[in-house]
């Protein structure tokens, strides 16, 4: 049973960090057939990087900056790993991986591919306030990043259970390591558009 207490105080945050929080409070059991997670947003809250098509350009510069940060800090923080051409190719196929199968597929019609954006930003935060980045735990790193992405700025619901199948994971370990990431960015979710527009510039 994953029981989540610990929320953050709502009045301090984004109106979609607000939705987010107060949609964890409560708990999930293995009774839970297919929580399936769905927000009300308050019409006032538009925000561009929930619009908008990355052109082929973009994407690349995005994901090759992706590769680059994650080469970086698993350098500094994962002592058995060592950057190589061969280690970046397979950086790149993880990103590809996460970009189309996670993001796209997942995103039930949500047409963007600027939700990337969105794991960057989540995964480099996470990485900073924890130290914690491991060659061996990537995939499930980048998986919870996009969980929490597709959750926060994807109004048309999550497939929680199909996330979890997908990605090979059980679903109670899944929304553990969810709250453990949310704790570590303490709920900032939040993303302004100076940080999409110099992410892809």
């Amino acid at each position: 049973m994953v029981d989540c207490q610990t929320l953050p105080a709502t009045s301090s945050l984004h109106p979609r960090e607000q939705v987010y929080s107060q949609s964890l409070s409560c708990t999930v059991s293995s009774s839970c057939k297919d929580p399936t997670f769905y927000q009300s947003i308050p019409q006032d809250s538009f925000d561009p990087l929930t619009h908008g098509i990355l052109s082929p350009s973009q994407k690349n510069l995005l994901e090759t900056r992706f590769v680059d940060l994650l080469d970086h800090y698993l350098q500094l923080y994962d002592p058995y790993y060592e950057s190589s051409f061969f280690m970046r190719g397979a950086l790149t196929q993880l990103v590809q991986v996460i970009s189309t199968q996670f993001l796209k597929d997942l995103g039930s019609g949500f047409k963007t591919d600027t939700l990337l954006v969105a794991v960057i930003v989540y995964t480099e935060a996470y990485v900073q306030k924890t130290n914690n980045i491991y060659q061996r735990d990537l995939f499930a790193l980048l998986v919870t990043a996009s969980l929490i992405a597709l959750k926060y700025w994807n109004d048309q619901g999550v497939s929680l259970k199909k996330i979890a199948r997908l990605a090979r994971v059980n679903l109670k370990d899944l929304l553990l390591k969810e709250m453990d990431f949310l704790e570590a960015l303490d709920f900032e979710l939040h993303i302004s558009p100076s940080v999409f527009s110099r992410l892809i510039s």
